[in-house]
């Protein structure tokens, strides 16, 4: 039990390999740590399946205030619209309701080259960010900035694909990192700016699903599948449907900015969704 006391996380799969190795340390033939043998197991040891809990569960709440105060200094001297925020998040672009995931090529549209897209498009096999995307957004970014005549404030986590090159230079970008386990209370991101456009991308996803099954009824002919360049329309147009309000409303939640005059509520994107969905059944 000493891997409980020092909070490692252990599943039934870990456990069942575990009895399995010290059943072949003792001898011990004919042992499958079978369903019954685990139930019973985690019976005699008050053993219950919990989920893990993020970063919240883990943030030093009695320092949360402080570290808003020191960032409301930061920002203080930057005007609103030059402090920024940007965090990664996984999207599952073709997951249409009740199916599972599918891929391959819409037939009839030819292969879209990069700057025809309408976003930054990057690709590697495991689609997770990597140090030298990060850095090339980066630049990119503070070109874009330059060119505007900006000075910007970029709050960021501190994972380690944030890394800036030596080689990455930033002239009109100043990048400010969070601290380790504050990202869930202090990052307007993820107050729910990343949930609103992750509703907004299933509301144009299912639209799409709902006029392709249409068609497909019309001409007797089977449903279009998404693509990769579908996928990254659905993203610009989600994006922008997340609404200013939202926005700065999830600024203020994490209560980093010094102004908190706002009036009005965050819209629950969510329940504008399920609403519309709702209505369209019954039509």
């Amino acid at each position: 039990m000493h891997l409980l006391q020092i909070l490692f996380i252990i599943d039934t799969d870990i456990l069942r390999e575990k009895a399995k190795f010290f059943a072949q340390q003792f001898e011990v033939n004919n042992f499958a740590a079978s369903n019954g043998w685990i139930n019973g197991f985690k019976e005699r040891h008050s053993l219950k399946q919990y989920v893990k809990w993020g970063e919240a569960k883990s943030a030093p709440l009695e320092t949360l205030d402080e570290k808003r105060k020191i960032l409301r200094e930061i920002i203080k001297d930057y005007d609103l619209n030059d402090v920024f925020n940007c965090d990664e998040t996984g999207l599952y672009w073709d997951l249409e309701p009740s199916k599972t995931l599918a891929q391959g090529p819409l037939s009839g549209k030819k292969n879209q080259k990069n700057e025809d897209l309408p976003v930054n498009y990057y690709w590697n096999s495991t689609a997770w960010m990597q140090v030298l995307i990060w850095n090339d957004y980066l630049t990119k970014l503070d070109r874009q900035m330059r060119l505007q005549g900006r000075y910007i404030l970029l709050l960021v986590d501190n994972a380690l694909v944030h890394i800036i090159d030596e080689n990455t230079n930033l002239t009109n970008v100043t990048v400010h990192f969070l601290l380790p386990n504050t990202t869930a209370h202090l990052q307007p991101c993820d107050a729910g700016i990343i949930n609103s456009f992750k509703a907004q991308y299933q509301k144009l996803l299912v639209r799409n699903r709902i006029k392709a099954y249409e068609i497909s009824q019309e001409l007797r002919k089977e449903t279009v599948p998404l693509n990769i360049y579908d996928a990254i329309n659905f993203s610009k147009n989600a994006w922008n449907s997340v609404s200013q309000q939202t926005i700065f409303n999830c600024w203020k939640h994490t209560g980093i900015l010094s102004q908190d005059e706002m009036d009005g509520e965050i819209e629950d994107d969510n329940q504008v969704f399920h609403d519309e969905i709702h209505n369209k059944m019954e039509i």
